[in-house]
């Protein structure tokens, strides 16, 4: 897997997963070309975009965010590891103290809960730095 800068061809080849529909459709990815080219990225496995990602970041604290394709959601442990460890760069990198996402679903509110992600208020959660 490849992990990239955001581009808009990336935007154009990635579909969403079957979960994401009704939450993200076509037109909501293909609004990322306007705000989030360049400041997300994409992870690839070839020419199939399986990932979207992101951050925002305010006074040490960052909205991530991820959409996935069906392939991506068919590989959790290999999903699981990467985001272990893309959560840990983004805290190093960044000096973030507390994530903030949001889940459409079961399974990614329990994936998230996994991470160390609270379930704070409905399906915005936060995940803090563990002290």
């Amino acid at each position: 897997m490849i992990v990239e800068p955001l581009r808009a061809e990336h935007v154009d080849r990635f579909v969403p997963g079957a979960t994401a529909v009704g939450s993200w459709t076509q037109e909501n990815v293909a609004s990322l070309r306007t705000d989030w080219l360049g400041k997300a990225a994409a992870v690839s496995d070839g020419e199939r975009v399986l990932a979207l990602f992101g951050i925002g970041l305010e006074n040490g604290s960052g909205y991530v965010w991820l959409l996935l394709d069906d392939a991506a959601r068919a590989r959790p442990l290999l999903l699981t590891r990467w985001a272990i460890r893309t959560l840990a760069a983004l805290r190093r990198q960044y000096g973030v103290r507390s994530f903030t996402a949001q889940t459409f679903d079961a399974d990614s509110a329990r994936w998230a809960r996994f991470l160390g992600v609270e379930t704070m208020d409905g399906n915005e959660m936060v995940m803090s730095d563990g002290s």
